[in-house]
């Protein structure tokens, strides 16, 4: 399981959606020590639901095998930006391309940011190229926020339903809590509907890349 170094909801937000008197010291409470492990937990399974992408901004450097095409797909989406895209010379040593629209002096440009799409203007002949580039939100979404909190608030209950002390406490929850599972659901199958399926016309594109990309690695495995 991947874990952020940010986690996507704070303590603020779980405290805001639950019971005041569920998160405390005192006996049938939950302690916060024990709630920030829980956000740390629910964190790396969002994660885990994003193929292990992290959603907060993130620097990564790729190696990608060209392939005779003329687009890549980064692993990390939505592209914030890319620092560096070079291709790596029959003598190991690697050259820098240069970024724009210009067909004439530009070598590629980011077809599409929120799939991790770059288009070049001529394909490559070179074999590979390595990408530094920043990915992720550069500020949270809301419902990244709300996710969290609600599955932090759902194991909370989880782990108090049960206890005798704390019925009374908890009797009066389990309908929110009911709500937020849906909210979790729906949340939960946008992630991976982004995931999995185009969702735009670069989406769209990167999908026919990445096919065309399993059919030449295909044949060349069959040689």
């Amino acid at each position: 399981m991947v874990f952020s170094e940010d986690s996507y909801c704070t303590l603020q937000d779980v405290k805001d959606i639950v019971p005041s008197d569920v998160i405390g010291d005192n006996d049938g409470q939950i302690s916060e020590a024990k709630v920030l492990r829980l956000i740390l937990k629910s964190t790396g399974v969002i994660e885990e639901w994003n193929g292990d992408r992290p959603f907060i901004e993130t620097e990564d450097l790729e190696y990608i095998e060209l392939c005779g095409l003329d687009r890549i797909m980064t692993r990390g989406y939505p592209i914030i930006t890319v620092t560096k895209l070079e291709v790596q010379e029959t003598d190991d040593s690697w050259t820098e391309l240069e970024q724009g629209r210009d067909d004439n002096s530009d070598d590629y440009f980011v077809e599409s940011e929120r799939s991790g799409l770059i288009r070049f203007h001529n394909v490559p002949t070179e074999s590979w190229c390595r990408v530094t580039y920043t990915y992720g939100y550069e500020t949270l979404p809301y419902w990244l926020r709300d996710l969290c909190s609600k599955m932090v608030a759902k194991d909370m209950f989880r782990l108090k339903v049960y206890d005798q002390n704390c019925e009374g406490l908890f009797r009066y929850w389990r309908d929110e809590i009911s709500s937020y599972g849906k909210d979790i659901d729906k949340y939960r199958k946008k992630i991976e509907r982004h995931r999995v399926k185009a969702k735009s016309l670069g989406a769209r594109w990167a999908t026919t890349a990445k096919s065309e990309l399993e059919i030449i690695r295909e044949k060349a495995w069959m040689r």
